[in-house]
Parts: C-alpha cells; sequence; structure tokens
C-alpha cells in the first residue's frame, strides 16, 4: 500500500517467485487494523499544526490565501468520488481535504465536496481566509461570494491560459494567420497578470494591447481613432460589453525597437480585415475579460495539480476504491507532500558525481536540495 502497489500485482509477484504470500481477507484485515490507524494521526498531528500556524498569521496580520482544486477518481463522465483539496499558496502545504461519493448528496460532486472542506477550514481557523484561488467554476465562485464575503476570490491563471490557448487554436482554423501569435497571445496573458500587480483594470488594458501590438502600433496613448474603430468593431459583433475600453494606465509597449529585419518577418495584422476581426473577438470575450479581472494577483494552482499527479501513485485513475481507501490514500498523499515541505529537509545537502571530460575523472559535487522530492 505505501509503495503505491496494488494487492493483485503483489500476489501475482509472489506467485511468479513461488514466495508464500496473505489472503485477500487477511491482507484487509492487517491494513485496517495496522496501517490506516498509524496515517490518520500523522494526517491529524500534521494538519493541527497546520491550523495553529495559519491562525498565528492571521493574528500577525500576514495574508492567508489558499488554492484548491477537484479530482475525480475516474476519467470522463463516469466518476464515483470527488476529492476537493486546500493548499497554503505560501507553504504549499495540503491544509484539509473532502472525499464525497456519488449518490451522498444531490448535485454537482464538486462543489459539495468544496462546501464540506471550506466550512470546516474556516470552522477549524476561526476566520475567513484573505484569499482562495480556484479555477473558472461559477458555483464554487457563487458559493464564496454569498456565504464567504470576507475571503477574496481570485481565479488560477494556468486554467484560464489553457482556455485562451484552445480558443485561439479553434480560430486558427479558419484563419492561420492567428496560429503564429497564439504563443506570443498567452504569454501575453500571464505578463498581463503579473505587471497588473493586484489592480484589474491595469491587468485588462495591458492584455487587451496584444490586439494594438499584433496591428503594428506600439503607442495608442494619444491615438483616438483606432479606438473608435474598436467600439465601431465591437457594436458589429454584437456583444454588449464595451472591450476594449480606452486605455488609461498603459499606453505603450515595453518592447524596444525592432530592426528592419524582424520587422519585416512578423506577420503583422491589419484592423478591420477578416484574421483581425476574429482575433478579436477572442481577446475581447466579455467573459473572458471579467474573469481577467480577478486573475490580476498572479496566483495559480500549480503546486496543487502536482500534488494531484503525486496522489495518482496511490490512487490510480484506472481502479476503483472503497470510500474509506480513498480517503486514507489521500491522507497519506498528503503527508508526503507536507513532510517533503519542511525547511530541514529543502536544506538538506546530497553528494552528485559528475564526469569531467577536460579531467578525465568523475568528481563529487555537492548541492543543495532546493525542491520539493518524493519517494
Amino acid at each position: 500500500m505505501l509503495t503505491g502497489l496494488r494487492f493483485q500485482s503483489m500476489t501475482n509477484f509472489h506467485n511468479l517467485m513461488e514466495l508464500p504470500t496473505l489472503s485477500r481477507p487477511s491482507f484487509s484485515e492487517h491494513v485496517s487494523s495496522w496501517l490506516y490507524p498509524v496515517i490518520y494521526r500523522m494526517y491529524s498531528e500534521r494538519r493541527d499544526i497546520i491550523f495553529d500556524g495559519l491562525k498565528k498569521r492571521h493574528a500577525d496580520g500576514q495574508s492567508v490565501v489558499l488554492c484548491g482544486d477537484a479530482q475525480f477518481d475516474s476519467p470522463g463522465f463516469s466518476a464515483k468520488y470527488c476529492t476537493y483539496t486546500i493548499m497554503d499558496c505560501k507553504t504549499n502545504e495540503v491544509v484539509d481535504f473532502s472525499v464525497v461519493q456519488k449518490g451522498q448528496f444531490s448535485g454537482a460532486l464538486e462543489h459539495q465536496a468544496f462546501s464540506q472542506v471550506w466550512e470546516g477550514i474556516v470552522n477549524e481557523v476561526g476566520f475567513q481566509p484573505d484569499d482562495l484561488v480556484i479555477d473558472r467554476q461559477a458555483t464554487i465562485a457563487k458559493i464564496v461570494e454569498d456565504h464567504f464575503p470576507e475571503t477574496q476570490l481570485s481565479y488560477d491563471i494556468w486554467h484560464m491560459a489553457k482556455s485562451l490557448s484552445t480558443h485561439l487554436r479553434t480560430a486558427a482554423q479558419s484563419h492561420p494567420k492567428i496560429a503564429m501569435w497564439q504563443k506570443s497571445i498567452v504569454n501575453h496573458l500571464w505578463f498581463s497578470c503579473r505587471e497588473s500587480k493586484g489592480d484589474p483594470d491595469l491587468a485588462v488594458e495591458i492584455f487587451h494591447s496584444c490586439l494594438l501590438h499584433a496591428a503594428n502600433i506600439h503607442r495608442w496613448k494619444l491615438k483616438r481613432v483606432i479606438f473608435q474603430t474598436f467600439d465601431s468593431m465591437r457594436e458589429s459583433i454584437g456583444l454588449k460589453r464595451p472591450y476594449p475600453r480606452r486605455p488609461v494606465k498603459y499606453g505603450q509597449c515595453k518592447h524596444g525597437p525592432f530592426s528592419k529585419g524582424e520587422h519585416r518577418s512578423i506577420q503583422w495584422f491589419k484592423v478591420g480585415d477578416e484574421d483581425f476581426l476574429a482575433l478579436f473577438k477572442v481577446v475581447t470575450a466579455t467573459r473572458f475579460s471579467n474573469d481577467l479581472r480577478k486573475r490580476c494577483k498572479f496566483l495559480h494552482t500549480g503546486k496543487l495539480e502536482s500534488f494531484h499527479s503525486m496522489k495518482l501513485l496511490y490512487l490510480p485513475k484506472l481502479h476503483s476504491f472503497e470510500l474509506e481507501t480513498m480517503i486514507v490514500m489521500t491522507m497519506l498523499a498528503a503527508v508526503q507532500n507536507n513532510l517533503y515541505l519542511k525547511e530541514e529537509n529543502l536544506k538538506k545537502s546530497y553528494t552528485v558525481r559528475s564526469y569531467s571530460r577536460a579531467m578525465k575523472k568523475i568528481r563529487p559535487q555537492t548541492e543543495k536540495r532546493l525542491r520539493q522530492r518524493y519517494f
């Protein structure tokens, strides 16, 4: 169980090697009597320490930023369990999680699992965290806005960049020139969230400036005609919200001047043609622009996605498990993640050997363990 191997795999190996092994009832009895209680005790002790740390940071006036994401036990739409995990964005430690089984509640599994784990955390620490980073789940956003007004909601940048890339790829099927700009526009989304430094209006202005850059316009603060053209294009599309708005805080590109060769090699757009209009529809989409305002703090759930990938070692999606096994194995994955994030483990040194072609010998080098390493 601790190695991630299934009982049947170990049984097949023992039978192949002609070694004695336990029967399945004996194995299940040993696991339930000896292994599960130890994992539960370790997880409970570590969770209490994490809760005390959150309380201390809140008492000291420091911000408490958490992120959450769901993981289903099987691919597609046939999931039986949903695990919603909350992680501390500062320490990357798993704070708590909740596992919900299909049929246990009415409605979607994800928002039921979120309600359980989030209400448990708020009741345990005695306050509402300052920020919560989630993906673009409208139901969860509605729960936070209605029942936890002191928590400011932020959306994950990675999920938005993935959505933008998908829409650009779809538009590029009819307009191939967009495909040449797809990577640059997605990178510009990350740049706009980083440079805005928490200002939602500035984040939207910087991102929409990619339309001007793609049209070979790099200074636009005094060019009112181009924005009048954008307004007429917006009205012709029939969308309600007037994006892009006229810039107030961002008036020119941050890059340096292009050389003649670079300028000629770039496939610039012409304002008003079909390719530019298709790009305009994707970049200035109303929902996308509104969601961008909630991503101005440059927060994402990358570490939480890594934890979910590591959890598949114990709970692969191609196998079915009982509810108790799902809960305990998720506890084990959380304990492993949290223990390897301790400061003393991150500062440990280890010796590696590298071969020098110049010296024609192997020389040892001592390097610091600067990143998280799993079993």
